[in-house]
């Protein structure tokens, strides 16, 4: 029964984003990021309905390309960019056979990305997908905090089935990154109650981290909380929260959620953590070796750790966003992905000097939201392989579109160009029509 309601939903979803491509962007996330098949039991649980959806997203988007406009910025044609340089490692790869699923999940996340980045343009659009782009990754924070506090805690939380959230490090890392950005929703909200519930969810979410086990998110987390502190307009009441909620969290935590914690340091490290070391070894290894194209994204394989790995015999992923991309593809790839990055952080500074009204003050509010999410993604992704999340990629749609809102925008190519010093909206810069993109 639950398949078929989904699949009438979905259905019916598909012949409206054929109509409207928002509403094709919008399923695109749902069902990317939530995966709500993956909680089925028949026929849905394998159907490919985020294929479907990104067809007829392209066929909408086709129809009315009259009506939008791509926001050509200096981040955008970055991401481009790094979207067809993986196109030409692909071509060198030393697996090509086993890279190819792999290019194809990456080359669907980055090309519905661009889609994204063409069609949300409006703050109602930008609203409407913050609110499902968010609640699809906490929807398992919720589902994972209540499951830790019936348990004590005593079994790992997960993300759902063949997801890009479905590892424990992962899902982790993701709900990291939405705590800010619901804490932002919560303070939009106008009715107590609401915000309660927000409230309990962000409270949920947290519980769910500590309970993935994950020593990535513990060092993550406590960056974010720092950069929250920074960052937040409410430091006091955001201090006093940390500190009356995380020794709630912690205390009922068992001991064997201690002993995990315990081999973050390199004095106690366990079997996994050497195993990172020696593939990050193997990665760099093999950059030095193929600097320009690297090794292609089936790189963790036998004859490959054989001739590059310290030792031959302990392979592993790479567990860093970093080495994964430098592996992968050489330290062109690198640098263009570290170039994203860090554009995305200097789109974020702009908007927050732009907001010089009460009217623009949710754009730097959301913006602020978003660059503490990016800093959970950037210290998190040291120890996890995260480099080609659609939940990162989401974060750089909001920030593209909320500068598309700027009424005194400078144009953001020459901005995103310009020397590394952050640059300043001011109300001298030459005026961007809003016309076709608001």
């Amino acid at each position: 029964m639950r398949d078929v309601l989904l699949t009438l939903l979905i259905a019916g979803l598909l012949v409206w984003a054929l109509m409207n491509p928002f509403v094709g962007v919008m399923l695109w996330t749902w069902l990317s990021v939530m995966n709500p098949h993956r909680l089925t039991w028949g026929f849905a649980y394998d159907f490919p309905f985020a294929q479907a959806t990104a067809i007829v997203t392209l066929i909408s988007l086709l129809i009315g390309y009259r009506k939008l406009k791509f926001p050509v910025t200096g981040l955008t044609v970055t991401l481009i960019l790094f979207l067809v340089w993986m196109n030409i490692t692909m071509l060198f790869a030393i697996h090509q056979d086993l890279s190819m699923e792999m290019w194809s999940r990456v080359t669907k996340t980055l090309v519905m990305t661009l889609v994204a980045l063409a069609v949300v343009r409006s703050e109602q659009q930008i609203r409407i997908f913050l609110w499902v782009f968010v609640m699809s990754v906490a929807f398992f924070g919720v589902k994972g905090g209540v499951f830790t506090i019936l348990t004590g805690g005593e079994s790992r939380v997960y993300g759902p089935p063949s997801s890009h959230i479905e590892d424990n490090n992962a899902i982790s890392i993701a709900l990291l990154m939405m705590i800010p950005l619901m804490m932002f929703l919560m303070n939009g909200l106008k009715k107590k109650g609401w915000r309660l519930a927000m409230l309990g969810s962000v409270l949920l979410c947290g519980v769910a981290v500590v309970a993935s086990y994950s020593r990535g998110a513990f060092v993550a987390g406590s960056a974010m909380v720092t950069m929250l502190a920074v960052k937040s307009r409410k430091r006091l009441l955001f201090i006093v929260l940390i500190l009356l909620a995380v020794p709630a969290i912690l205390v009922v935590m068992p001991q064997k959620w201690w002993d995990r914690m315990d081999t973050i340091t390199i004095e106690n490290p366990d079997q996994s953590i050497q195993g990172r070391f020696n593939a990050w070894g193997m990665a760099w290894n093999l950059a030095l070796d193929r600097p320009i194209f690297g090794g292609g994204f089936a790189v963790y394989e036998p004859d490959v750790f054989a001739r590059y790995a310290p030792d031959p015999l302990d392979i592993h992923s790479a567990h860093s966003i970093y080495f994964q991309v430098l592996g992968e593809h050489g330290f062109v790839g690198l640098g263009l992905f570290l170039l994203v990055s860090l554009l995305m952080w200097r789109t974020g500074t702009r908007i927050i000097k732009a907001a010089r009204t009460p009217e623009m003050q949710w754009r730097a509010e959301l913006a602020r939201a978003l660059q503490v999410s990016m800093v959970g993604f950037l210290v998190g992704g040291l120890t996890v392989n995260i480099a080609y999340w659609d939940v990162y990629y989401f974060n750089l749609v909001l920030l593209v579109a909320l500068e598309r809102l700027a009424p005194a925008a400078a144009p953001s190519l020459a901005a995103d160009l310009a020397p590394l010093r952050p640059l300043p909206l001011t109300a001298e810069a030459p005026r961007r029509s809003t016309t076709s993109s608001a």
